[in-house]
């Protein structure tokens, strides 16, 4: 029974705050199979009532109010809630039903338990990062969201409050029921305890009590840190102490909601028309791209010096092997001084560590925007109380709570969110990677491939890439050198769909003599401007054979690092008198929306080679029936680079030796049935049915390659794995 000291003017205030939360219950319910009958949603149909006709700042006949308050629910439980109140205040009934952050009320319905939380502090780091920008005249919004007890006591949320207590977001509300798990009672108090322990303001007041409710609110407001408000005891919704007098109109464009919502809404485009800043506020509110930022980019690139390509690798230079990832961060950094919505995020420790002390710093911006810097070296997050525009937000540990706030970022505009963690701990962020996936969420992340030397604690990242790449709406690219480098993130940056993720390697030092150096250096790599053309393709011939494309007996593709180890593989087998192509495949995404005539042009008709230090598995997409795919297919164990490599047969003589054995064994003009025009295989798995012949075979058991006469199977390196089928593009 709600109760209501209706005595007091504070009682009847709450008249139309009762009658709201009563026709909210009507509303819902039955709209579902789902049970929303549950006493933990029942429990907070009052607060939100109260929340909805007192406090939000949210005008229903324009939704997409940049300053209007963020409400969000983080479960399908609580989604007809949501619905509800946005159908009383008059929203667009076509936006009722909107799911995954594409709404303009959002709902978090498809993240798991926790993710709603880290979005919401997300959301409120982004409203504190724009008011310091732009100024609270124009960005003075709060963060509602409505949450269940498995929320609070997941992992991810307990990173997250911890984040959102050291950065003192006061404007952030969480609110919860208890009456969700009564059987857990114990490990909610605990989630709270740890939660208060973080610097959040925590208040639990009665679910029936509307005078108490709504005084909670008001202090949430009030609140210097985060508030954490939950509603206790259960409240059935059978008696109601209110008749219907018709002193209020709940639903439609005349509720109060819409009132308030309505004259707050003009009152701040008023002062957005007089704002000296109102064209950088609208452009980034509506996320357009910034004026000649491509040719700024360019520009700064084409500042730094001593550059290493893949055409100069050499056996011992650590710096050569180091410069994907060097590279990769630098364009994060010149991008953090280029463009100001630009938000760099780090975890797992400062990232110097994967490039040495010596990665120089990229150019001052032509603007005059102050480059960021971060100055500590291990920093934690601790070490950052205040959000500083334009700094670096370093993470420590909490990889799964800054992809979780990335998605607040994305969800609630005007901030593009980069965050970098090393490959290892994919894992541990694809549940937010997913949700901004499945919503098609806009955000960027740099995943930089362990050092083994340094990684023996560590499973080796094997299945990664391959479990990344089969996820819809993102798009992975994995460059080759800094010309790929630079392209790849230009498309990183036009990717819109979902997650771009950039993958930067190391490469193993190669054993090339002083003779193949010279063979690769006569060989020109492309112009940047050619670089790009090709990276927006996704794939492209990175050297073609003597003779053109006619002339090819084999076509070597791969992708990142191991473009140097396909190269010098190249020239090794030109001195044979074998032509082959080598193909560069940066995003398998980009390349398969391209059309068959290109794809077919660029992979040819001859026989295929991948090289990856990665799982083979999604290869025989791009390899067809007679494709090898030489890489790692087991975890193995950690290695220095080069000796990882040389163990599976990922080196220059092993694709030599490979290409010939396939060459030797392939029946002359046989094509087999099941490929499509642009030779990618429409059913089976690139196994290569050809027998090797022996004496084709290496001695040396590290550095066999061995294909068993089966065509179902493939055994690479000290590694077996079988085949299986699939549909190809």
């Amino acid at each position: 029974m709600i109760s209501a000291d209706f005595s007091s003017g504070a009682g009847r205030d709450f008249r139309s705050a009762i009658r709201f939360a009563r026709a909210a219950r009507a509303q819902s319910s039955g709209e579902t199979d789902i049970s929303f009958g549950h006493s933990g949603v029942n429990a907070l149909y009052l607060v939100v009532a109260i929340l909805w006709e007192r406090f939000l700042r949210f005008d229903p006949s324009a939704p997409a109010w940049a300053d209007s308050d963020r409400f969000f629910v983080s479960s399908m439980r609580l989604s007809p809630l949501l619905h509800a109140f946005l159908r009383l205040t008059g929203a667009p009934e076509h936006n009722v039903a909107a799911h995954h952050g594409n709404g303009y009320a959002i709902g978090m319905t498809a993240g798991l338990a926790g993710q709603g939380v880290a979005a919401a502090v997300g959301m409120s780091l982004t409203e504190k990062m724009l008011a310091a920008r732009f100024g609270q005249s124009l960005v003075d919004h709060r963060t509602w969201l409505l949450a269940t007890p498995a929320d609070l006591d997941a992992g991810v949320a307990l990173e997250a409050s911890a984040i959102a207590g050291r950065f003192r977001l006061d404007r952030l509300t969480v609110i919860v029921g208890d009456a969700f798990t009564r059987s857990s009672t114990h490990d909610l108090n605990l989630a709270i305890d740890r939660i208060e322990a973080s610097g959040w303001a925590v208040r639990r007041v009665a679910a029936n009590d509307a005078n108490a409710l709504g005084a909670a609110l008001a202090t949430c407001q009030r609140s210097r840190r985060p508030s954490l408000l939950v509603c206790d005891g259960e409240d059935d919704g059978t008696r109601l102490p209110v008749e219907d007098d018709g002193e209020y109109e709940l639903v439609g464009p005349w509720s109060v909601t819409a009132r308030r919502g309505r004259v707050a809404r003009h009152t701040w485009l008023r002062r957005l028309a007089r704002h000296r800043l109102r064209a950088e506020f609208e452009r980034t509110t509506e996320s357009r791209a910034m004026p000649r930022l491509i040719d700024d980019w360019r520009r700064a690139w084409a500042t730094v010096k001593n550059a290493p390509s893949i055409e100069t690798y050499h056996a011992g230079d650590e710096g050569a092997a180091r410069s994907i990832v060097r590279d990769g961060l630098r364009g994060r950094d010149i991008l953090t001084t280029l463009l100001p919505e630009f938000v760099p995020m780090s975890a797992g420790g400062d990232s110097s560590r994967h490039v040495g002390e010596d990665s120089p710093s990229p150019p001052a911006p032509s603007s005059g925007r102050r480059r960021s810097k971060a100055t500590q070296t291990n920093s934690d997050i601790s070490t950052t109380p205040l959000v500083v525009p334009g700094e670096p937000l370093f993470f420590g540990a909490r990889e799964p709570a800054m992809v979780g706030l990335m998605n607040g970022l994305s969800l609630h505009g005007g901030a593009l969110a980069c965050g970098v963690a090393t490959l290892s701990m994919v894992d541990r962020i694809r549940p937010a990677l997913r949700f901004a996936a499945l919503a098609g969420r806009r955000m960027l992340c740099l995943l930089v491939e362990d050092d083994p030397r340094t990684a023996a604690d560590l499973w080796p990242p094997v299945e990664e890439l391959a479990s990344l790449r089969a996820m819809p709406n993102l798009a992975l690219f994995r460059p080759g050198d800094r010309q790929e480098v630079i392209a790849v993130w230009e498309k990183a940056l036009e990717w819109r769909d979902g997650p771009a993720v950039i993958v930067l390697g190391l490469s193993p030092a190669t054993n090339g003599e002083s003779g193949m150096m010279d063979d690769l250096r006569g060989d020109a790599s492309p112009q940047a401007g050619v670089m790009t053309f090709a990276a927006a393709h996704g794939g492209y011939v990175r050297a073609e054979a003597p003779g053109g494309p006619t002339a090819r007996r084999a076509t070597i593709i791969a992708s990142g690092p191991e473009l140097a180890i396909a190269r010098e593989a190249q020239v090794l087998l030109m001195r044979d008198d074998i032509p082959v192509a080598v193909v560069s495949l940066p995003c398998w995404e980009l390349f398969a929306r391209q059309d068959t005539a290109y794809r077919a042009a660029v992979l040819g008709s001859a026989p295929r080679v991948a090289i990856e230090a990665a799982s083979g598995f999604g290869w025989e997409r791009w390899l067809g029936f007679e494709g090898v795919f030489i890489g790692r297919n087991d975890f193995g164990s950690s290695s220095s680079m080069g000796t990882l490599y040389d163990s599976f047969g990922i080196t220059p003589e092993g694709v030599r030796d490979r290409v010939r054995q396939l060459l030797g064994s392939r029946v002359s003009d046989s094509r087999l049935p099941g490929l499509g025009s642009d030779g990618a295989a429409l059913t089976g798995r690139a196994s290569g049915a050809h027998k090797a012949g022996a004496s084709n075979r290496r001695t040396d058991p590290r550095h066999t390659v061995k294909r068993d006469a089966s065509p179902r199977r493939i055994v690479t390196g000290q590694s077996e794995k079988d085949g299986d089928s699939s549909d190809g593009s």
